[in-house]
């Protein structure tokens, strides 16, 4: 799938691979990831406990709301990173 063409190529920029694949790049690569991990479950755990507290004030479905947009904008993406990472660290033991 090529990401130019969609509104993906707007999110993280830094995230991008080379054409010719080194094992330099395959580490940058890596460590960039691993930062924007991190800031995804940064603003997941933010915005939780927003959730949290409008469960405290009996607004359950925005609530819910909230935490279903925030697994989706923020856990899931730091999972697939999770696996990502995992699968560039076979193909760097590889080079």
């Amino acid at each position: 799938m090529d990401c130019e063409k969609y509104f993906f190529k707007f999110f993280n920029q830094k995230l991008k691979l080379k054409s010719k694949i080194q094992k330099s790049s395959l580490i940058i690569l890596r460590n960039e990831m691993t930062k924007s991990e991190i800031d995804h479950l940064i603003g997941f755990i933010f915005v939780s406990i927003f959730a949290f507290i409008k469960i405290l004030e009996n607004n359950f479905v925005f609530a819910m709301i909230m935490m279903i947009v925030n697994i989706l904008m923020n856990l899931y993406p730091s999972l697939l990173q999770q696996e990502n990472k995992r699968r560039i660290d076979k193909f760097i033991k590889r080079l």
